[in-house]
């Protein structure tokens, strides 16, 4: 899979999940952990409820793994997948194969993908496209 950030294209092996998938899991019982590694002010502006933020450049997996439940999903987001991808790199190094990218469909990012998948009548301005 390839991501698309400011920065340029990255190449991505790992899980991922995508925003409708997600937002059917947080109506089961299933216990998963939801991460957000965008900056203070990106989630301020919006997030996904029930998300735990952690900006990438504040991350510390070891400490983080020490709370997690081996076995327990943990969805990582961001806005476009770079630094989600980055994030989901460091836990593998760890050992830890629970992390699961939450990858962005739309062209601006994946609050705008959530949004629509959360409002089934929401428009996104910048494309036109509706989502029922």
């Amino acid at each position: 899979m390839l991501i698309y950030s400011h920065t340029g294209m990255i190449e991505v092996k790992c899980k991922t999940i995508s925003p409708a998938a997600l937002f059917e899991l947080s109506d089961t019982r299933d216990v998963h952990e939801l991460l957000d590694v965008r900056t203070t002010s990106e989630y301020a502006s919006a997030h996904i409820p029930g998300a735990r933020l952690i900006p990438l450049n504040e991350l510390n997996v070891e400490m983080y793994l020490r709370q997690h439940m081996p076995g327990t999903p943990i969805y990582v987001v961001c806005q476009a997948g770079a630094r989600a991808a980055k994030a989901i790199e460091q836990f593998e190094q760890a050992g830890c194969g629970d992390a699961i990218l939450v990858r962005a469909e739309h062209k601006d990012g994946l609050m705008l993908d959530f949004q629509s998948t959360t409002a089934p009548s929401a428009c996104c301005r910048s494309c036109g496209r509706f989502r029922s």
